[in-house]
C-alpha cells in the first residue's frame, strides 16, 4: 500500500505504459481480427488436438513435472463430462478460487465469536446473505420443478 505514495513516479508511469499499449492495440487488433477469423474455418477436431498439444507442453514446460500433465488430464476430463452432462463449471471454478479465501474468513470469524456460529444469523446483513445463499443454493430444484407442474397443469 505504501508504494503507492512513496513511489508514484513508477505508478504513473505503469498508468501511462498501460494506456499507451492499449492506443497500439486497438487498431492493431482490428487489423489482425480479419485474419484471425479463419481459426473458425479448421476443423474442431483438429483445433482440439492443437490446443492440447500446446497445453500439455505449456504445463510441463512451467515446471518439467510429468505429474502437472496428469493433473491436466484429470482436469480436462472432469471439464469434458461436465460438459457432456451439462453441468455448469462455473460454480466449481468459483469454488476453487474463492474457498481458500471463504474458509480462512470463516475461521477467523469463529475465533472472533470464540466459536460460536450465533454471527450467522444474528446481524441481519449476514441472515440476509446466507438466505440468499441457501435460495440461490435451491433455486434451480424448485425452478425445474414449478416448471414440471406447469407442465402437468397444460395438458
Amino acid at each position: 500500500p505504501v508504494f503507492f505514495t512513496e513511489h508514484p513516479d513508477v505508478i504513473y508511469g505503469l498508468f501511462i505504459a498501460i494506456i499507451i499499449a492499449n492506443i497500439i492495440m486497438a487498431p492493431l487488433g482490428i487489423f489482425i481480427l480479419r485474419y484471425m477469423k479463419t481459426i473458425l474455418s479448421v476443423p474442431e477436431e483438429l483445433l482440439a488436438g492443437i490446443i492440447l498439444a500446446f497445453c500439455v507442453t505449456g504445463v510441463f514446460a512451467i515446471a518439467t513435472n510429468p505429474f502437472d500433465v496428469l493433473v491436466l488430464i484429470i482436469f480436462g476430463l472432469i471439464g469434458y463430462f461436465c460438459y457432456k452432462f451439462k453441468i455448469p463449471t462455473a460454480p466449481m471454478i468459483v469454488a476453487m478460487v474463492l474457498g481458500s479465501m471463504t474458509e480462512n474468513n470463516l475461521r477467523q470469524a469463529l475465533v472472533a465469536s470464540k466459536g460460536s456460529w450465533d454471527f450467522l444469523y444474528k446481524q441481519p446483513i449476514t441472515l440476509t446473505v446466507l438466505i440468499i445463499a441457501v435460495g440461490s443454493f435451491f433455486f434451480p430444484f424448485i425452478a425445474a420443478k414449478v416448471k414440471k407442474m406447469r407442465a402437468a397443469k397444460a395438458k
